[in-house]
């Protein structure tokens, strides 16, 4: 299957790298969850709800990208506005208001039902409603990347997850999670990745198709790490590819294809180029297609 960097490299890093859902990310104890209350701020951080909304650290401007997601009810493109938020007293509800001259009306987003999946201190995942003229849908949500603090726990025990995670760091935030991978090449179309365990991975593709593989990853500065990946089919054929990571945080991060070579069984090598795109990891990928 070749192309499967994009498997590879999704599952892996978590987008959110390489990409078991749309994110669960908070810890490796995936069974422990813990409520969580209404977070004081969204300003820096990032959602999933199908689409992509990162809400920037002026609390005052976002950015959207639903250009993927086909099935959404929602509007499709690329586009910047403002926001403003709101606290529901008493009910546990955010409301966001989302403004932008790509929107025919505004989009009205109602969070509720805060958890904190890993009880690392971190908000993960959500309930939403959203409001957009005559449309209205609903489902759950995860926060990619600046995730916001659980205010009802010691600020003191949160983790830095700022920047590039260690081994260990990785292990523990990203491994058994999904990975959502978009590359910014001509063939823009997500994968979904597996992050089985600290060295193996499973990616599936938009037709159904699994493929498998290997992975080393390392941490090289405060703000960037190595994945290295090979995939091979036991005919003599094996993919190999080397990327650098740049991280927002231990869930979100950029990537720079440094090497990607195919090897064949007559020992000939083929290369389609390099590329880069985003990651993002989750904890439930699926709610990307919901």
């Amino acid at each position: 299957m070749k192309k499967s960097y994009s498997y590879a490299l999704s599952s892996i890093v978590f987008a959110a790298l390489f990409l078991t859902g749309c994110g669960n990310d908070s810890d490796i104890s995936v069974g422990t969850a813990t409520q969580a209350g209404v977070p004081g701020s969204v300003a820096g951080s990032e959602i999933v709800i199908n689409p992509l909304i990162k809400f920037n650290a002026d609390g005052l401007t976002f950015s959207y990208d639903n250009t993927l997601a086909t099935d959404s009810q929602l509007p499709t493109g690329s586009i910047n506005g403002t926001f403003t938020t709101s606290e529901n007293d008493g009910t546990g509800e955010l409301t966001l208001t989302l403004s932008a001259t790509g929107f025919t009306d505004d989009l009205v987003l109602v969070l509720s039902g805060f958890m904190d999946d890993g009880s690392d201190g971190l908000i993960d995942t959500f309930s939403y409603e959203a409001t957009y003229g005559a449309v209205s849908t609903g489902g759950s949500g995860e926060f990619t990347g600046g995730k916001p603090a659980n205010p009802d726990v010691d600020l003191s025990s949160i983790p830095d997850v700022s920047g590039a995670p260690t081994v260990d760091e990785w292990n523990q935030h990203n491994v058994g999670k999904n990975a959502f991978f978009i590359s910014s090449g001509a063939d823009p179309d997500p994968t979904f990745v597996d992050i089985m365990d600290s060295g193996h991975f499973a990616a599936t593709d938009d037709d159904g198709d699994t493929e498998y593989g290997t992975y080393t990853y390392k941490k090289l500065t405060d703000t960037t790490g190595e994945l290295t990946i090979r995939e091979e089919d036991g005919t003599g054929w094996h993919w190999d590819m080397v990327a650098t990571l740049t991280f927002d945080d231990f869930f979100s991060s950029a990537y720079q294809e440094t090497y990607n070579i195919d090897t064949y069984a007559d020992g000939t090598t083929d290369s389609d180029g390099l590329d880069n795109g985003r990651i993002r990891i989750f904890t439930d990928a699926s709610l990307l297609s919901d």
